[in-house]
C-alpha cells in the first residue's frame, strides 16, 4: 500500500479534516473538506509534514491530532508534529536494527511499535511519550534523536505483525504474533505475567470495534482471503498447561472469503476497519479495489446457557453472524462493475459524522490524491402482514407500528415461472392504515394484465390484493359453481369460465354421465380425451371389481356420445377417422351444439347486445347466412355493415390476394377481437387466422380447430396450445387440460403468476384423490386450511373438508379420502377404558375383564342404561360438591336422557347439566349449581377444603 486515508476523529460539521499519507512520497497532509461534488470530495491542505523518514507503518493519534508516529524500516519509531508550518519530530531507536511492521498510539499517551524477530531481543516495545511530545513543542526544527528505554518490553524472538490499544481499557494491547497467535498483553502486570492467547493463522490487519470493544477482527496475509472476528473475553490465559494441551479457542465469527479471490486474479486483505458509529459494521478492503462491508450482530444466548456457563467456569465466545454484505466497490477487474486499476480503491475510513442523521459513510482514496465518498445503503425496513390483512412497518429508533401510503408501486417482472408481483415501500409515510376495501377485483386484473412496467396503486389497494383469497372465502367461495361465478362478479372472467366448466363436468358426473361400460372419463380436457391419456393411474378410473376396458378408449367415447345424446359431428369438407370423439370433443368445452341450439344461443346473444360475438358463432359454425343477419341487426355501427359485406363476399368465393390484402388493413383497426378474427378470416379464408388470434377465448378458438382442422393438424395444435397455456400458467388452459396431471402443472405456474392457491385448492378436489395422487395437491389444500384457520373462519374450513371428502367418492361409491384419526376420546379416570360402547380402539385385556353380577353392580342397574358410568368398571364420575348427585351427561337416546333433554328444554338451560371442575382442587360441580354457588361464595363448596376456586371466575 502506498497511499492511505484517515478521518479524524476531532472532526466536526463545521471542518471536516482527514490525513492523506503518501508512503513512497514520505509526506503526510492534513486536509479540510471543502465541498462535496456527487461522490467525489474536494479538499484543501491544512499542513504539510515532507520531513518524513521512510516508513513502513504509521498511525495517528486518537488524542492529539498533531502527533503521527511512523515505523522505518530500520526498526525506528518516529513521531512527527504536523500541526501548522512546524516540523518537529523525535526518534525512538532500537538496539537491534530490523524491520518495524506495526505502530499504534493509545489514548493515554502510549506508543507501542512491533518489530521482526532477532535473537534474544523483544520485538514489541511501549513508550509513554507523553512528556516527549510535550517537550517537543519547545526543541528546534529537524529530527531529534532520543535514546529512551522502552516501558515495556514483550514478545522475546517472535515477529510482530500487528498492534491495537484498546480505548476502554488504554492500559490494555492486542497483537499479532507472525503465523501464530493473537496475543493480549496487559500492562499493568508484571512483565513475566502470561498474556491471554488466540492460536490462529489470522494474525495481520488488526482492528477493533470501538462500539464494542469485546470483538476485534484479523485478518490472514498472503493471498488467502479468511477474516476472523474474536471475542477477548474467551480466550485462555497463556501458561505452560495451555501451551502443552494445545487447545485452540474458535473466533466468534469466521469469513473464510471475505473478498473476492481467483488464481487469474489473486488478492490479498490490504486493510480491516470497524465503523466507529455503528457497531458490528466491518469494511475490508482487497488489494483488488473490492470493498466490502459487513453488518455483524450476536446471537441470541438464553439466560439459562449463561447460567450454565457461569456455574462451571466456561468462557465460551459469544457467537456472531452476518446480519447483511454492503459491496460498495468491486473489483477493477470485474467485467460489468469494475475501473481502470490506476482508479481502484487503494485505502478507505469510515466516517465519525453522520451517524446522527442516520447515515453511515466512507471516504476512499483513488490513487494518490482522488477522494471519494460512499454510503451505506440503509437496510429495508422490516415489516409484515398478518393473516388478518394488517401491515406492520418497523422504523430506526421508532419502534414499530402499523403504516400505510398514499402511493406505492407494484413492479412485475417477467421470468420464467411467470408474473410475480412485489413492492416497492420506498414512499411510505407513516400515516394509519385504515381499513381494506372489499372492492379490489378491477384491481387484480389492472395489475396482472397491464403492459406497463410499474402500475401504480394505493397502499390500500396493494394490501387489497392479499385479502382477495379471505373475501372471496366470506362470500361463500367453495365448490358450487354458481355461486363461486356470482362471488368472482366483476373483471375475473378467466376463473368465471373456469367454474362454468367445472359447473358443466360436474353436473354430468353426479350422474354417472361420463361413464360408459366401467369406464370413467369425467372431468378430462380436451387435449387428454384427444390424447387417450387417462394419467398416470387410469386404474382409478374403472370401477373396483370390472374388467380393464381403458384400452378400448374409441368405443367408449361412442358409447358416452350416444348416452348423452350428442348431435352428429358435421366434418364440413374436411376428412376426419375420428368424428365421436371429436364431438365429445367440442361437448367437453361447450360448443357441441345442434343446428336449433345455435340458433338459439346466437339470437340470445344478438339480444344482449353482443352482435360482433353471435356473428362470429356462426362463422365457425359454417353458417354465413345467420351471421350476417346478426351484424345487420345492429343500425347503428358502419363497421358491423362492413363485415356483414364482407362475409358475403367470402362466401361467394369472391376474394383473391387484393382482397386479403383489405381485409387484413381493415382488420388492424377494429378492436373487437371477434370482428378482428373474423375479418382476418374472410380476407384469407385461412383458419389459422382465427387460431392465431391470442386475444380470442381459447374455448373459441379449440373450438374452431377441432371442427375444421385435420386430424394430423389438430394434433399438433392441441399439444401446442396445451403446452403453451401450462406454461403461463393461463387458467383458460383448463378446457385443454382439464383436472389431470397436466392442470397441476397449469395451477402450479398459475399460482408463481398470481398466489391463488384458493383456486388451485377448490378446482382440484374435484379429481384428487379421486384420480390423482399429487404432493403438490396436498401441499395446496393444507395451505389453505391453515389460511382459513388463520382468518377464524373455522365453520369455511369445516365445510370444506366435508365436501372434498364428498367429491372424494367415486363412481361405485368409495371414498378414497380417509377420515382424519379421532382426535379426543373419553376414558374412565379408573380404569383407562373409553366410555363408547362400540370403540375399536380397546385392547384385548378389555374383552378379558369381567363384570361381576353381584346385587350392587351399577352396571346392572338404571345408571348403566342411563350412560352415567362406566361400563368396564361400573364406577360413576365424582359427585356434584354443591347437591351431591353424581356428575354426568346422560345418553339422549336412553329414559333418562330423553327425560333430562325434556327438562333442558324447559329450563331452556342447555349447560345446566354439565360438568365443571375446579383446576386446583379438582372438585367437581354441575355447570348451574356451580354459577350459583360461586355468585354468592368464593371458598370451594366441598366440607374442610379452603381452595378460593370462586377467586377470578
Amino acid at each position: 500500500m502506498e497511499t492511505a486515508i484517515r478521518w479524524s476523529s476531532h472532526s466536526t460539521l463545521s471542518e471536516q479534516r482527514f490525513l492523506l499519507v503518501d508512503v513512497a512520497g514520505s509526506t503526510l497532509r492534513l486536509c479540510k473538506v471543502t465541498s462535496e461534488e456527487g461522490s467525489e470530495l474536494k479538499y484543501e491542505a491544512i499542513s504539510t509534514q515532507s520531513k518524513v523518514p521512510a516508513f513502513r507503518a504509521f498511525d495517528w493519534s486518537p488524542a492529539d491530532e498533531a502527533l503521527v508516529a511512523v515505523g522505518q524500516p530500520n526498526g525506528d519509531t518516529t513521531v512527527l508534529r504536523i500541526a501548522g508550518n512546524t516540523q518537529d519530530a523525535f526518534s525512538l531507536p532500537v538496539k537491534m536494527p530490523r524491520l518495524c511492521n506495526a505502530v499504534t498510539f493509545s489514548t493515554q499517551g502510549l506508543l507501542a511499535a512491533g518489530l521482526d524477530k532477532v535473537r534474544n531481543d523483544f520485538c514489541l516495545n511501549v513508550w509513554d511519550i507523553t512528556q516527549r511530545a510535550s517537550a517537543g513543542n519547545s526543541a528546534g526544527p529537524g529530527l531529534e534523536r532520543r535514546v529512551s528505554e522502552p516501558l515495556r518490553k514483550y514478545a522475546i524472538n517472535e515477529t510482530i505483525t500487528s498492534i491495537k490499544f484498546f480505548s476502554d481499557q488504554p492500559e490494555t494491547l492486542v497483537t499479532g504474533v507472525k503465523g501464530q497467535f493473537i496475543r493480549i498483553y496487559d500492562l499493568r502486570d508484571s512483565p513475566g505475567n502470561p498474556a491471554i492467547q488466540f492460536p490462529t493463522r489470522c494474525v495481520q490487519n488488526l482492528a477493533i470495534d470501538v462500539m464494542d470493544e469485546n470483538y476485534f477482527a484479523s485478518a490472514v496475509s498472503g493471498r488467502d482471503s479468511a477474516v476472523c472476528v474474536w471475542d477477548r473475553r474467551s480466550g485462555p490465559r497463556f501458561t505452560a498447561a495451555t501451551l502443552s494441551s494445545g487447545s485452540a479457542e474458535q473466533p466468534a465469527l469466521e469469513l473464510k472469503t471475505a473478498i473476492s479471490n481467483n488464481s487469474t486474479n489473486p488478492s490479498s486483505i490490504w486493510s480491516v476497519r470497524f465503523s466507529k458509529t455503528k457497531r458490528g459494521c466491518l469494511g475490508i478492503l482487497s488489494s483488488s479495489g473490492q470493498l466490502k462491508v459487513y453488518e455483524l450482530t450476536k446471537e441470541h444466548t438464553s439466560l439459562g446457557d449463561l447460567e450454565s456457563n457461569v456455574r462451571t467456569d466456561i468462557q465460551s465466545p459469544e457467537q456472531l453472524y452476518t446480519t447483511i454484505s454492503h459491496a460498495i466497490q468491486y473489483p477493477y477487474y470485474d467485467p460489468y462493475k469494475g475501473c481502470e486499476a490506476s482508479k481502484r480503491v487503494v485505502s478507505f475510513d469510515f466516517v465519525t459524522l453522520g451517524a446522527s442523521f442516520n447515515r453511515h459513510l466512507i471516504v476512499g482514496l483513488r490513487g494518490k490524491d482522488d477522494v471519494s465518498v460512499f454510503e451505506l445503503s440503509q437496510r429495508a425496513p422490516r415489516f409484515d402482514f398478518s393473516s388478518r390483512s394488517d401491515f406492520g412497518f418497523g422504523q430506526a429508533s421508532r419502534g414499530s407500528s402499523q403504516k400505510s401510503a398514499e402511493k406505492i408501486a407494484v413492479h412485475r417482472a417477467e421470468s420464467t415461472l411467470g408474473t410475480r408481483h412485489g413492492i416497492n415501500f420506498e414512499e411510505l409515510k407513516p400515516v394509519v392504515l385504515r381499513k381494506i376495501s372489499n372492492n379490489i377485483l378491477s384491481l387484480r386484473a389492472r395489475v396482472s394484465t397491464s403492459r406497463d412496467p410499474v402500475a401504480e396503486v394505493t397502499a390500500e389497494e396493494a394490501l387489497a390484493l392479499l385479502a382477495v383469497e379471505r373475501r372471496r372465502c366470506e362470500e361463500g367461495y367453495l365448490f358450487d359453481y354458481k355461486e363461486n361465478y356470482q362471488v368472482l362478479a366483476g373483471d375475473e372472467s378467466w376463473l368465471r369460465e373456469l367454474w362454468l366448466w367445472i359447473g358443466r363436468a360436474r353436473a354430468h358426473t353426479n350422474d354417472n354421465g361420463m361413464v360408459y361400460n366401467s369406464l370413467d372419463l369425467s372431468y378430462l380436457g380436451v387435449h387428454a380425451l384427444w390424447r387417450h391419456d387417462l394419467g398416470a393411474n387410469p386404474e382409478r378410473r374403472i370401477s373396483q371389481g370390472k374388467p380393464d376396458v381403458s384400452s378400448d378408449f374409441i368405443e367408449a367415447t361412442k358409447g358416452l356420445g350416444r348416452g348423452l345424446e350428442l348431435p352428429s359431428f358435421e366434418a364440413q369438407g374436411m376428412k376426419t377417422d375420428f368424428p365421436e370423439l371429436r364431438q365429445l370433443c367440442l361437448f367437453c368445452c361447450g360448443s357441441a351444439l345442434s343446428s336449433l341450439e345455435l340458433e338459439s344461443s346466437a339470437k340470445g346473444l344478438v339480444r344482449r347486445g353482443q352482435f360482433t360475438k353471435a356473428a362470429a358463432l356462426a362463422v365457425f359454425h359454417g353458417t354465413a347466412g345467420f351471421a350476417c343477419s346478426a351484424l345487420l341487426s345492429d343500425p347503428g355501427t358502419p363497421a358491423h355493415k362492413l363485415l356483414a359485406m364482407g362475409i358475403r363476399g367470402f362466401a361467394k368465393g369472391n376474394y383473391d390476394e387484393d382482397w386479403d390484402e383489405t381485409c387484413k388493413i381493415i382488420a388492424k383497426d377494429l378492436h373487437d377481437p371477434y370482428a378482428r378474427a373474423m375479418m382476418a378470416f374472410v380476407g384469407s379464408g385461412d383458419w389459422y387466422s382465427i387460431l392465431d388470434e391470442g386475444s380470442l377465448p381459447l374455448n373459441d378458438r379449440v373450438g374452431v380447430a377441432l371442427r375444421h382442422l385435420p386430424d394430423g393438424e389438430l394434433t399438433e395444435y392441441l399439444d401446442k396450445a396445451s403446452a403453451d397455456v401450462i406454461r403461463r400458467g393461463d387458467i383458460e388452459g383448463v378446457v385443454l387440460t382439464g383436472l389431470t396431471e397436466q392442470a397441476l402443472d397449469l395451477f402450479q405456474n398459475y399460482i408463481v403468476r398470481s398466489n391463488d392457491v384458493q383456486t388451485a385448492a377448490l378446482a382440484m378436489s374435484f379429481t384428487s384423490p379421486r384420480f390423482i395422487t399429487d404432493t403438490r395437491y396436498e401441499h395446496w389444500k393444507e395451505s389453505y386450511r391453515h389460511a382459513m384457520q388463520s382468518w377464524k373462519m373455522h365453520h369455511a374450513r369445516i365445510r370444506f373438508d366435508i365436501q372434498a371428502t364428498k367429491l372424494s367418492t367415486t363412481s361405485d361409491g368409495r371414498i378414497t379420502i380417509n377420515p382424519p384419526p379421532r382426535q379426543i376420546s373419553l376414558r374412565c379416570n379408573y380404569c383407562e377404558r373409553p366410555f363408547s360402547r362400540s370403540d375399536k380402539d380397546e385392547d384385548d385385556t378389555a374383552a378379558n375383564e369381567g363384570i361381576h353380577p353381584t346385587d350392587g353392580n351399577p352396571l346392572r342397574g338404571p345408571g348403566a342404561r342411563s350412560g352415567t358410568v362406566c361400563l368396564r368398571c361400573g364406577r360413576h364420575l365424582p359427585r356434584c360438591g354443591v347437591c351431591m348427585k353424581w356428575l354426568g351427561t346422560p345418553d339422549p337416546t336412553s329414559r333418562g336422557g330423553m327425560a333430562a333433554a325434556a327438562a333442558v328444554t324447559e329450563h331452556k338451560d342447555a349447560m345446566a347439566g354439565f360438568v365443571n371442575f375446579c383446576m386446583r382442587c379438582k372438585h367437581g360441580f354441575h355447570a348451574k349449581h356451580a354459577r350459583e354457588w360461586f355468585a354468592l361464595h368464593r371458598v370451594c363448596p366441598v366440607s374442610e377444603c379452603r381452595c378460593l376456586c370462586g377467586v377470578g371466575a
